[in-house]
């Protein structure tokens, strides 16, 4: 391999290597913060086009991160899932555009576990 090319790649891989540490920096920033509050929470599991949610005797609801839908296994059923809450407030404003045309969205508070576990609660 020619000298020049060996330093192109080295300095590929280096690029590569930093950048992607930066990243992972920036993500455990964000995810401190929440990584304090962990929850348990149950409720019956359903799905929604924001994705699997749990919903609670109390009528609270709760969306898993990372999983856009429960299984047959899951699905209508008293689930317990503990992680780590994300709570986020969108406001009427969000719901418009660039153009100010209205979209479609949620108002109010949005409460997410993170880093989500499941498993089936007995019916007793």
């Amino acid at each position: 391999m020619k000298p020049q090319k060996t330093i192109k790649a080295v300095i590929f891989i280096i690029i590569l290597v930093v950048s992607t540490s930066c990243s992972y920096k920036h993500i455990k920033k964000t995810l401190s913060p929440m990584e304090k509050t962990k929850v348990t929470v149950i409720g019956v599991a359903h799905n929604s086009k924001a994705g699997a949610m749990i919903l609670t005797d109390n009528s609270e609801v709760y969306y898993i991160v990372g999983l856009n839908e429960w299984n047959n296994k899951f699905y209508e059923k008293k689930v317990k899932v503990s992680g780590y809450l994300n709570t986020e407030n969108f406001k009427e404003e969000d719901l418009k555009n660039e153009k100010g045309e209205w979209v479609q969205g949620m108002v109010g508070d949005k409460r997410s576990i993170l880093k989500a576990e499941w498993e089936l609660v007995e019916n007793k």
